[in-house]
């Protein structure tokens, strides 16, 4: 690999990813594009809409709250099950991971958006989705979310790297932040 043959000559490396301020940062980051994008995409204002948020990470925490700060009607679905007293406690509804197997429990939502890197809908739930209802995927992984049956009026948005895309100014300073922390001396 590269950082293998790197370290092999001696080149000093580093991964952000193990930086917690720069991780915290770009999910941060990453949850305000996520805003926008709904904000810019869904036909109505986000006070009293329903937002599913598939997972409770970093992403999904931040996500929420600035959901929440504009009167969304946010459900949250995670594994943790101290994920989801976090979530109770900042007053949304909650759901397990697993009562996705039940088709309807997205319920009525104008967005579904994916924080979780794993694929947790089936074409089954797409089903159950209102007209116009829009998918917007977070995670990393292409084949999170089901891809859409023919004559679908969903939308499927996906948004990897958003904070270089959206704030390159932002991404480049909390890069350059964690380049000269690992830089510096211990």
């Amino acid at each position: 690999s590269l950082v293998a043959s790197a370290r092999e000559l001696g080149i000093r490396t580093f991964d952000y990813l193990n930086s917690e301020s720069f991780v915290l940062q770009n999910a941060y980051l990453t949850a305000q594009a996520a805003l926008g994008i709904l904000l810019r995409e869904l036909p109505v204002c986000l006070h009293r809409t329903g937002i599913a948020v598939l997972g409770f990470g970093r992403i999904g925490k931040f996500l929420v709250r600035m959901l929440r700060s504009l009167g969304a009607e946010v459900t949250v679905f995670a594994r943790s099950g101290g994920d989801l007293a976090m979530a109770s406690l900042i007053g949304v509804e909650t759901k397990t991971v697993s009562q996705l197997s039940s088709e309807r429990a997205l319920g009525a939502v104008r967005a579904v958006v994916n924080t979780a890197p794993a694929r947790l809908l089936t074409t089954a739930h797409l089903s159950h989705l209102e007209a116009g209802t829009l998918l917007l995927e977070l995670a990393s992984g292409s084949d999170n979310l089901p891809p859409l049956p023919n004559g679908s009026s969903l939308r499927i948005l996906s948004a990897q790297g958003l904070p270089g895309k959206c704030f390159p100014k932002s991404a480049g300073r909390i890069v350059a932040e964690a380049t000269q922390t690992a830089l510096s001396p211990v």
